[in-house]
């Protein structure tokens, strides 16, 4: 008796989770184009700050293209530097007893910066969607690639909300010099070589994205 209510029960609550899962995808599996904006409180690597510091506010815009689970998007963003640090961007210098070594890069310090890339996404068809990405892009004034992974939670619904977490690896190109170090200070140039590293930065965003159809 028992099975046979288990199985008259069983195609219910199959066609109740079904809806319930359907519902957390309201893209379906046709391309939906979408877009999206948010707000961030981002950090960046020491190398790119001016007299603001790390600390910087970020207004983001997106859209892309979804299939169901997966999606493509581009991320544009403008980042301004909260804080008011006294400018103390001296550089890398190690020293030694006749002679100097520091870090010159290519690049200029800013309060105000702009980022642009792209991403994959796969987000799950669970009561609570879990968003999970990669990507590439490109940072400026400094005009330096960067790769990024982000995951966070979304509210379920056809327009969604998102609070998410970016991690980014930032591709910092730049010149070791060593130069004399003499009681007049700095004198002639020894050598000079390219060099590069990777440095990191945080962002935490919360937003919303919605479909266009």
């Amino acid at each position: 008796m028992k099975l046979l209510c288990t199985l008259l029960l069983l195609p219910p609550l199959l066609g109740f989770h079904s809806r319930d899962i359907a519902a957390q995808a309201p893209y379906g599996n046709a391309p939906v184009p979408f877009i999206g904006f948010a707000a961030a409180i981002s950090s960046l690597p020491t190398e790119f700050q001016g007299c603001g510091g790390a600390g910087h506010a970020t207004a983001e815009l997106r859209g892309g293209i979804a299939w169901g689970s997966l999606a493509l998007e581009g991320r544009g963003a403008l980042l301004q530097s909260l804080g008011t640090d006294l400018c103390l961007n001296m550089g890398r210098v190690e020293l030694f007893e006749d002679r100097y070594t520091t870090a010159v890069y290519p690049f200029s310090h800013s309060d105000t910066h702009t980022a642009l890339d792209a991403r994959v996404r796969y987000t799950t068809r669970t009561r609570i969607p879990l968003g999970i990405a990669a990507g590439a892009g490109w940072f400026a004034p400094q005009d330096v690639p960067y790769i990024l992974t982000s995951a966070g939670v979304r509210t379920p619904g056809r327009v969604r909300l998102a609070l998410d977490v970016d991690q980014s690896w930032f591709r910092l190109s730049y010149d070791l010099v060593t130069r004399v170090y003499g009681e007049r200070g700095p004198g002639a140039e020894l050598s000079r070589g390219p060099a590069h590293e990777w440095r990191t930065g945080l962002a935490v965003r919360i937003g919303a994205e919605i479909p266009l159809r």
